[in-house]
């Protein structure tokens, strides 16, 4: 998705970082749905594709070239 998207990942984010972050993000929303009631799973699905979409958004580097850390720090500068 990526190569095909011409994106690159943040610096200091490998495909490895993003995929792991991904497979224990998943597994833990399957396991809350698997102990939680049945009419949860929606609402857990729909929380599942928010974080995943928080975690690509992200992990991609929109060109400003900051790892993650230096666009936290960003985010909360006092103006």
């Amino acid at each position: 998705m990526l190569a095909l998207n011409a994106l690159e990942l943040r610096p200091g984010i490998t495909i490895e970082d993003l995929a792991d972050i991904l497979s224990v993000t998943i597994e833990g929303v399957a396991l809350r749905a698997l102990s939680g009631p049945p009419e949860e799973r929606e609402q857990l699905r729909l929380t599942l594709r928010k974080a995943v979409l928080a975690v690509l958004v992200s992990s991609v580097n929109p060109g400003d070239g900051l790892c993650l850390d230096e666009v936290l720090w960003q985010l909360m500068a006092v103006p």
